[in-house]
């Protein structure tokens, strides 16, 4: 276990996704081979693996395919800059996520969310990318922009500014949409590339569009205008 610690302990990227194997994972299929689906990744649960490693900048537990809940013990890693959650049939993210204030970017893409919490955008005023494409459910956004904004230095002209990062690049792809997120109008000092492909509007949003004066890419192709 000590050798473990050692190796962990100088980590700065970590990576759990599907293809990965260890060796404690092979001798477990080994041994237990009715039992594969619940060979741990590692030697010891995630939230103990939170407690181990605080330096981790770079957070990819993608792909596993499988339904899973992200430990409150996550606000730990306070040095995450990017973090991958991407397929992994959650249905929430924990609003502890709010807590990592050095977070640029989070991709929460393939999962069934049904709502982004309040701390993601109220918080992370350092998040400059955000997908959160392809949940199937998601049909809102939440309206807590200007607060970002306000924590930024910015007013809702985009006057102001020197208060770090603000989203740039937002993916809304391939959700619920049945509305254009009148919030997304706030962003228009930051927001350069916005994805609402595969969407569910009534109708766009002319008014909110033109307020987004930065953006340099608009998708809207194949959306189910009713």
């Amino acid at each position: 276990m000590m050798d473990h610690l050692l190796i962990l302990d100088s980590l700065t990227t970590t990576s759990f996704t599907t293809n990965l194997q260890d060796d404690h994972q092979q001798q477990q299929q080994q041994q237990q081979q009715q039992q594969q689906q619940q060979t741990p990744l590692l030697p010891y649960s995630l939230p103990e693996f939170m407690k181990i490693i605080s330096n981790l900048t770079v957070l990819d537990i993608s792909n596993r395919q499988r339904s899973m809940m992200i430990p409150s013990e996550i606000s730990r890693l306070t040095q995450l800059t990017l973090m991958n959650l991407s397929g992994n049939q959650l249905t929430a993210i924990p609003s502890e996520l709010g807590k990592l204030s050095l977070l640029k970017e989070l991709n929460v893409s393939k999962n069934r969310i049904q709502r982004i919490p309040p701390e993601i955008t109220s918080q992370l005023s350092q998040l400059t990318r955000l997908d959160c494409s392809f949940n199937p459910l998601l049909m809102s956004f939440p309206p807590t922009l200007m607060m970002m904004m306000m924590m930024n230095g910015s007013d809702d002209k985009g006057n102001g500014g020197g208060g770090g990062g603000m989203l740039s690049h937002l993916n809304l792809s391939g959700n619920a949409f049945t509305f254009f997120p009148s919030e997304l109008g706030q962003l228009g000092h930051s927001l350069t590339h916005l994805n609402m492909f595969g969407n569910r509007l009534l109708r766009l949003s002319p008014p909110s569009i033109s307020r987004l004066t930065k953006l340099s890419q608009l998708n809207v192709a194949r959306l189910l205008l009713h």
